[in-house]
């Protein structure tokens, strides 16, 4: 058998030779592309810039969200909560602030989220320092995101007879 191929190889010594280069380069152009540098291109998969990402006309908050541990059991990258304040006061303690809000995960950090908002209601969010709790809302229950409204206080009177 050793001696067959030895005839073999002497015989088609081109046809060997290339073989052998042949092999040589795609095992270089394997160890290339696995232990490359270069970042793998940005797509939804895998983003690596997260703004390029962003519709049009929307913006991207990043919040400090105090229930985070929860939330990192319960989302993947992205889903839909309602956001509650978190503040010392009384008057702004676990107050409703915003309901179907757009959630995502930073994805070189997954315990830091971000809200995506219209431009033109990011104010809403942004009066508000924060930290915020978010809960978990069924993205198909409803379509589009509702601000809260702070309740009207109802004057009331001391007359005197």
């Amino acid at each position: 058998m050793k001696t067959k191929i030895l005839d073999y190889c002497k015989k088609n010594k081109e046809i060997v030779g290339l073989s052998v280069a042949l092999v040589f380069v795609l095992f270089f152009q394997f160890l290339n592309k696995s232990g490359s540098d270069t970042p793998p291109p940005a797509d939804a998969n895998n983003p690596q810039n997260i703004d390029i990402l962003i519709p049009e006309g929307h913006t991207l908050i990043p919040i400090e969200v105090t229930n985070y541990e929860t939330l990192d059991s319960l989302l993947g990258p992205y889903g839909v909560v309602d956001l509650f304040t978190n503040g010392p006061g009384l008057e702004t303690a676990n107050k409703k602030i915003a309901s179907m809000v757009k959630i995502l995960r930073a994805p070189k950090n997954p315990s830091h989220f971000a809200i995506l908002v219209p431009s033109h209601l990011a104010q809403n969010i942004l009066k508000y320092s924060g930290p915020f709790t978010a809960s978990v809302r069924n993205p198909n229950s409803q379509k589009g995101i509702k601000f809260e409204t702070a309740p009207s206080r109802k004057r009331s009177r001391i007359s005197y007879n």
